[in-house]
C-alpha cells in the first residue's frame, strides 16, 4: 500500500464529493477512500490551516481528529516524535543514522519559531487567522531559510499567535508541543503498525491540493523534508520563474512530480489524442478551445490571484500541448477592468509548425461555465467538453451530389481504462509506484511547457481596458 499525506482539504481535495451532479469520486480523498482506493493507499496525515475544514474532513470520512494538522510543521513534529520513539521505521536506515547529526536537513522550525506558520494558504479560506497582510504577493514574501524558518524581515506590525487547538469549553490556548503529540499520536501510530511494513519517506505520495500561489513553497518544503513523490494540483505554480526553480529542484533531488490535469485521464480525451497522433481522420486543421466563465462569479480566479487564463485556461492549454505540442506563433489580447489585478477575458490565436491553427478564449465574462474543444481534422470533427460530446465523419452528402458532408456518428465515453478520471489517475500512480506498466503523464517538464505558453499569452498580449 502507498502511504499518502494530503495537504489542503478544500474543494478538489474533498468537498466536491458533496456535489451530487458529479461523477464520483471527483476528489483526491474520494479516490483514496473509495472501495478500490482503500486497497491501494492509506492516509498518514491531512493538513489544512482551517479548523473548520479539518473538522469537516474528519466528519465526512470518519477520521479521528488526531490525523489532521494545521500546518506542515505540526505534522512533521508528530512524525519526528514517533520516529524518535522508534515505534516504527519511517525512513531509510541511512537517513535515520544521520537524523541527530544532521538534523537541520529535516527542515522544521524550532519551538521559538512557532509564532509564524511555515506556510499560509493564501485565499479567503486558507489565510492564517493572525496574519494582517492578506494580499502580499508571493514574490514579495520573505524568503525561507532551510525551507521552514522565517527570516527577520517578516511583518510584525501585530503579534503573531501560535496555531492552537481550543480546549473544550475554554478559550485557553493549548500549544502544539511534544506533550501534545505524546497524548494524541496513537491514531497515527496504529495506522502504520496496522500496515506492518515499514516504509521510507521516498515511498510516500504527497498530494498538494491548495491555492496555486502556495504550491511552490509547499512543494519545496515537502521535497526538503525528504519526500520524492508528489501530486500537485494545476497549475503547478502561479508563475513561470517559480515553475523553473521547482523543475531544477526536482531534477537535482530526483523527485517525481505530477500535476493533476484530470482530463488527461478521461478515456474520451485519451481517444481523441490517439486519433490526432495517428492521424486517423487526417491531420488537424483547426481547434477552437474555450474555457468560458466569469473571473468574479464565483470569483475563484480572483481569490487565487491568477485570473481565468491561469486558473481555468490551464486545462485547455494542457490539452492543446498534449495534442499538438508548442505553437510557433502566438498573438493575444487581455481585457480587464481599470486597476484590476487579473484579466476578465484572455484571447489567443496560435499557429503550429505542421499547419494547425488554434483559437483560445478563457474567461470571457460569461454567466455560465463551459469547457469545450472543437477539433476539426481533414475528414472529421470532434466536439468534446463538459456539456456534450459529439462526433462527425466526412461522408457522401445526402443533400448535394458529388459533395461530402459531416455526418453525426455515435461515440462511447467508456474504455478498458474506466470512465472515472480520478480513479484512472490514481491507478496510473499506483502502478507506476509499484513498478508496473503505467500510463502516468503530466510531469514537471510537461508543465513547464504549459506555464511557458500561458506566460507567453499573458506577457505578449495587447492590453485592453474595459469600461466600468
Amino acid at each position: 500500500m502507498i502511504p499518502v499525506l494530503l495537504i489542503g482539504l478544500g474543494r478538489i481535495a474533498s468537498l466536491l464529493e458533496k456535489d451530487s451532479f458529479r461523477n464520483h469520486p471527483c476528489t483526491h480523498a474520494g479516490a483514496i477512500f473509495s472501495t478500490w482506493g482503500r486497497k491501494k493507499f492509506f492516509l498518514i496525515g491531512a493538513i489544512d490551516p482551517s479548523e473548520e475544514r479539518r473538522n469537516t474532513f474528519c466528519k465526512d470520512w470518519n477520521i479521528p481528529k488526531e490525523a489532521c494538522f494545521p500546518d506542515f510543521k505540526s505534522w512533521a513534529e508528530s512524525f519526528l516524535f514517533n520516529l524518535n520513539r522508534k515505534d516504527f521505521s519511517f525512513i531509510s536506515q541511512e537517513r535515520y543514522k544521520n537524523l541527530e547529526s544532521n538534523r537541520k536537513n529535516i527542515k522544521f522550525v524550532s519551538q521559538t519559531d512557532w509564532e509564524v506558520p511555515v506556510v499560509d494558504f493564501k485565499n479567503t479560506n486558507f489565510v492564517h487567522s493572525s496574519r494582517k497582510k492578506k494580499d502580499r504577493d508571493l514574490t514579495n514574501r520573505p524568503n525561507y531559510q532551510n525551507s521552514a524558518r522565517i527570516q527577520k524581515n517578516v511583518d510584525v506590525s501585530e503579534p503573531k499567535k501560535m496555531e492552537t487547538f481550543q480546549e473544550k469549553g475554554l478559550q485557553k490556548q493549548v500549544p502544539i508541543t511534544k506533550d501534545y503529540f505524546q497524548n494524541n499520536n496513537e491514531f497515527i501510530k496504529n495506522l502504520f503498525l496496522k500496515n506492518k511494513k515499514s516504509f521510507e519517506l521516498t515511498s510516500c505520495l504527497v498530494i498538494i491540493a491548495t491555492p496555486s500561489e502556495t504550491h511552490y513553497e509547499l512543494t519545496k518544503t515537502a521535497i526538503d523534508f525528504g519526500f520524492r513523490r508528489l501530486l500537485v494540483e494545476k497549475p503547478v505554480c502561479h508563475s513561470l520563474p517559480l515553475a523553473r526553480k521547482l523543475a531544477k529542484l526536482c531534477k537535482k533531488t530526483k523527485t517525481n512530480l505530477w500535476v493533476n490535469h484530470e482530463r488527461r485521464y478521461h478515456p474520451l480525451y485519451i481517444q481523441v489524442r490517439k486519433w490526432i497522433q495517428e492521424k486517423t481522420f487526417g491531420p488537424v486543421r483547426t481547434i477552437r478551445a474555450s474555457v468560458l466563465t466569469s473571473a468574479r462569479d464565483p470569483g475563484r480566479a480572483i481569490l487565487d490571484k491568477t485570473g481565468p487564463l491561469f486558473h481555468d485556461g490551464t486545462h485547455a492549454v494542457d490539452l492543446l500541448i498534449w495534442y499538438l505540442g508548442m505553437p510557433d506563433r502566438v498573438v493575444s489580447v487581455l481585457r480587464s477592468y481599470p486597476h484590476s489585478t487579473v484579466e476578465e477575458q484572455a484571447l489567443a490565436f496560435m499557429t503550429y509548425p505542421q499547419g494547425e491553427t488554434v483559437f483560445l478564449e478563457a474567461g470571457g465574462m460569461r454567466n455560465y461555465f463551459q469547457f469545450e474543444l472543437d477539433i476539426q481534422t481533414e475528414n472529421a470533427r470532434f466536439l468534446v467538453g463538459n456539456d456534450e460530446v459529439r462526433f462527425w465523419k466526412s461522408k457522401p452528402s445526402r443533400k448535394y451530389k458529388g459533395f461530402k458532408s459531416l455526418t453525426p456518428v455515435s461515440i462511447s465515453e467508456k474504455s478498458s481504462a474506466g470512465s472515472n478520471p480520478f480513479l484512472n489517475l490514481y491507478d496510473s500512480i499506483f502502478r507506476y509506484l509499484s513498478g508496473k506498466p503505467s500510463s502516468i503523464t503530466g510531469d514537471i517538464e510537461e508543465n513547464l511547457q504549459i506555464l511557458t505558453l500561458l506566460d507567453t499569452i499573458r506577457r505578449k498580449a495587447e492590453k485592453r481596458i474595459l469600461e466600468v
